[in-house]
């Protein structure tokens, strides 16, 4: 942990069982959610860590090997979860990480990249950058894949973001997706409720 103004060191965090790939914060709890590849012993795990004194407070075994990404998936109090892209789909966890809610199929593809978009611009979706060049757009609250893009990037989805413009009235959202290829693509997202059910 570095202090940004200063640059200097705050704290380390050692110890962990896992070389950390993914990094995600739980709003209004001050735990961030560490996780990655599993040491050759030992089957994954992620760490809640608190930010106030920056120590372990919880264990999560999850059982996937690797992890590339980590998103909280918040909306307006109604759900707060944590989804995880693994080296074979998107495991979603209780933000608390108490309990493994769902295991999201993506066709055994590795899950690279995860992407929350601004629920007031796009409605409540959640987008994965998976092996094999494609995306796949998931509506968050009921877990269902609504759409799938593919044949742009010719190599693995590796980081995605959103990117919000226009004023109150004409709101969009693009999703910037940057590829192994080599490749940004630039998408415009639509409302997951115009998406044919």
């Amino acid at each position: 942990v570095v202090d940004a103004a200063s640059g200097a060191q705050i704290a380390v965090v050692a110890g962990l069982g896992v070389a950390v790939s993914a990094l995600a914060l739980v709003p209004d709890t001050g735990v961030v959610w560490a996780a990655g590849v599993a040491g050759r012993a030992s089957d994954g795990e992620a760490y809640l860590l608190r930010c106030a004194d920056h120590a372990l407070c919880r264990k999560v075994p999850h059982g996937a090997r690797l992890v590339h990404c980590a998103e909280v998936v918040s909306r307006r109090g109604r759900m707060c979860e944590v989804w995880l892209g693994t080296e074979s789909g998107i495991e979603v966890w209780d933000a608390a990480g108490t309990a493994r809610l769902a295991a999201l199929a993506t066709h055994n593809q590795p899950v690279h990249s995860l992407c929350v978009l601004p629920e007031a611009v796009c409605g409540d979706q959640v987008w994965a950058g998976l092996g094999g060049t494609r995306v796949a757009i998931w509506q968050a609250a009921q877990r269902r894949c609504v759409g799938e893009l593919a044949g742009y990037h010719a190599d693995f989805v590796l980081c995605m973001a959103p990117v919000v413009s226009g004023d109150t009235a004409s709101d969009h959202c693009d999703v910037w997706t940057g590829s192994a290829d080599y490749t940004v693509c630039v998408w415009r997202a639509w409302h997951v409720d115009s998406v044919a059910q």
